[in-house]
């Protein structure tokens, strides 16, 4: 009998094997089914079989209990171990899915695909060990369009973008109608500020798939660069109509609204910026503020982004006082004094972290939306940022007198930045205007890459200063013409 069980469960396993390879995976999964529940007379293949047909369909809690199964009576298969990880991958068990990929890679040490695999999940937490990662899978398998271009997100993810331009551009010689390719070789090519460049290769990639909502985000980005406004609005739209609730293209489709006047609409998709994962403010401490002035009397307020940022928007925290607010804002070490000076009766915090002492809270960023900003009514009280008067006096007598024209300059900012590009020069480049006679310069920016400072180094007509933060930055300047 046992003998007769066995045949028929290879049966429905043939006949499942005949489904799962015409793409009939519900078929499959029913013939697999059948042949397990002969028991014994089962081979073990079938929890291998269905789990591979269980990942296919999206199942993947499934998947990953019956691919362990098979692995309780044959561990020593690299398929199973990698598609396990597949499925630990999906189900957000990183620790699982890379442990299963190690023991891949332990039992097949030439196969491509799982070096690939783990790379990507350590592109997050160490990009460094990512890229040699899919570096060992390029090496393996040069040819595989997929590795080139997880190699090249690698590179382009870590900062190296002109490696990463180089091998996305070789391999779209050779794979121009890969998608996955289009749409990375365009990030690369905008991260280069390559912007024209960058649209075409992401409507290249929209031709490919235009159901991937990421490419008009990515084409939305580029048009906006090179000015075409309303174009970039309508590939946002498209990205929107794909993914309703994807945060990136609403805040960005946002960004636009603010450029077009569109204040009311702009401030509010603004606020989906709390969605995106990698934001820099993850989540508000406490209640947050709607505006309501009956019940939030004490309100904490939070920087956000970067330093420019808070120095423009700071110009709302004199509202807040105006209205009756007990305001604390948290802002960064270098601008605590001179928002202290310029805001005295704000009390500032450097971190959240043990203060309780509030009502309600709200990111600086976010005020614009509550008092609902429009163009004739942005606060322009100016200067609503000035340092102490005693400091003004002592940068004075630093200076001493002058018989020239005294101009500050600022030529690059924080290199972290993704849009540095967009808005920092090199010393360089800007060294024909520093020999205009007359004109006494001064550096007003802090943090200056290794090689301006060489380049500076050879130019004693320009005056350099310590600056222990934004108040001695704002004191300098009080003392300049320009």
């Amino acid at each position: 009998m046992s003998g007769e069980n066995r045949k028929i469960a290879e049966s429905y396993l043939s006949t499942a094997v005949e489904a799962f390879n015409r793409g009939e995976i519900s078929l499959a999964i029913e013939e697999t089914k059948s042949a397990l529940l002969l028991g014994d007379a089962c081979p073990a293949f079938a929890n291998y079989l269905i789990g591979v047909a269980y990942l296919r369909s999206g199942n993947f809690i499934q998947a990953a209990g019956s691919i362990q199964k098979f692995l309780e009576t044959q561990p020593n298969e690299p398929d199973a171990h990698e598609r396990l990880a597949i499925a630990f991958r999906h189900l957000g068990e990183m620790e699982n899915a890379a442990l299963e990929l190690c023991r891949t890679i332990s039992l097949s040490p030439d196969r491509s695909d799982p070096y690939a695999e783990l790379g990507q999940i350590a592109n997050r937490s160490s990009p460094p060990f990512c890229i040699e990662l899919m570096k060992k899978a390029y090496l393996l398998n040069p040819k595989k369009v997929v590795h080139i271009v997880n190699l090249g997100v690698g590179l382009l993810n870590a900062g190296y973008n002109a490696d990463a331009l180089h091998m996305l551009t070789n391999a779209w010689g050779f794979a121009p109608s890969f998608p996955n390719l289009c749409y990375n070789l365009g990030n690369s090519l905008f991260r280069s500020g390559a912007y024209h460049d960058a649209a075409f290769r992401q409507t290249e990639a929209i031709c490919l798939t235009p159901q991937d909502q990421e490419c008009y985000v990515g084409l939305g980005a580029s048009l906006h660069r090179i000015g075409q406004i309303i174009s970039a609005k309508y590939a946002l739209r498209c990205a929107q109509t794909l993914s309703p609730d994807d945060p990136i293209a609403i805040v960005n489709d946002g960004m636009l609204n603010l450029l077009l006047g569109e204040f009311e609409q702009g401030w509010k998709k603004a606020e989906f910026r709390w969605m995106i994962p990698d934001h820099n403010l993850a989540a508000l401490p406490g209640k947050p503020w709607n505006g309501d002035l009956t019940h939030s009397q004490k309100l904490l307020v939070l920087s956000e982004q970067g330093l420019g940022d808070t120095l423009q928007f700071s110009r709302y925290l004199r509202i807040l006082t105006d209205i009756g607010m007990y305001v604390t804002v948290c802002v960064p070490p270098t601008l605590k004094r001179l928002i202290k000076q310029s805001f005295a009766e704000v009390e500032i915090i450097e971190n959240t972290q043990t203060f309780q002492n509030f009502d309600s809270c709200i990111s600086l960023l976010s005020l614009p939306k509550i008092f609902r900003t429009v163009l004739n009514n942005i606060p322009r009280d100016c200067p609503y940022l000035f340092p102490a008067p005693t400091l003004i006096l002592e940068w004075n007598q630093r200076l001493g007198r002058g018989k020239k024209l005294r101009v500050g300059i600022a030529w690059s900012g924080n290199p972290k930045f993704k849009g540095d590009r967009e808005r920092s020069m090199t010393l360089g480049q800007v060294a024909p205007l520093l020999e205009i006679e007359n004109i006494e310069w001064h550096v007003i920016q802090k943090d200056i890459r290794p090689d301006d400072r060489r380049c500076l180094e050879t130019m004693p007509q320009i005056y350099k200063h310590h600056l222990d933060d934004m108040a001695d930055t704002a004191a300098l300047c009080s003392n300049l013409d320009l």
